[in-house]
């Protein structure tokens, strides 16, 4: 079960949509500050913590030392939504938040970082067919070429492929989940892995571009789909 406290008026924004928040496995917490936010973490010790930089009863910098040097509750993820007038870096240096957003409060930006810091989906072990094309490529040489993925996730996957692909390489990919709904993203390839043996084809790992929410919380509902039928 993921805990994640959040501000009350911030998951009023999140109310307005529906979204990975909603489903069970993962249990929220609203509170009205963050000296609240601070005592709840204390007793149930949430895995993300989505809150305010600037608060009348704690700021952020005095809430993140108070998590932080707590040895029993520091390992939470933390996302501040900052104001827009203050520079936000030098005070993610300060109070050391996972990440920082500006108002007005975006849905769609606050749930893909939720995402990235809950580490959600699990990941599954499955082989699907990729179809792969390197972006920038000529109009003669756009064609795209076969591959296949293993362990796939809402940030990526592990794509072999007989390809030989060199990192930083930008690719527009599709592929089949559940044998009925079709992905299509563009993803960047971050890592080439060791072959598990002679002959075997290339890996690399892929990072998705742009994954909005929806399409999020297909790939976490269909990879969890999978895996459950294990």
């Amino acid at each position: 079960m993921k805990k994640v406290i959040v501000i009350d008026d911030i998951k009023n924004v999140l109310d307005k949509e529906n979204s990975f928040l909603d489903r069970s496995g993962i249990e929220l917490y609203p509170v009205p500050s963050n000296a609240e936010a601070l005592l709840v973490h204390r007793e149930i010790k949430a895995d993300l913590i989505i809150t305010y930089l600037d608060m009348p009863d704690m700021s952020g910098e005095d809430f993140c030392e108070a998590v932080r040097k707590d040895v029993s509750c520091s390992k939470v993820s933390i996302i501040m939504v900052c104001p827009s007038r203050c520079n936000c870096d030098e005070r993610l240096k300060a109070c050391r938040a996972d990440a920082f957003i500006q108002p007005p409060v975006s849905a769609d930006v606050l749930l893909s970082q939720a995402h990235l810091l809950l580490h959600i989906p699990s990941r599954a072990d499955f082989r699907v067919p990729v179809s792969v094309r390197i972006m920038g490529e000529g109009e003669g040489e756009m064609k795209p070429f076969l591959g296949f993925s293993e362990n796939i996730s809402v940030s990526g996957m592990l794509l072999g492929s007989d390809r030989k692909l060199a990192m930083g390489t930008e690719l527009s990919i599709s592929f089949m989940l559940g044998g009925k709904e079709l992905m299509r993203t563009e993803a960047t390839v971050m890592r080439a892995k060791d072959k598990p043996k002679e002959g075997a084809p290339n890996r690399y790992g892929l990072r998705f571009k742009g994954v909005t929410p929806d399409v999020a919380t297909d790939i976490d509902r269909l990879v969890r789909g999978l895996f459950e039928k294990k």
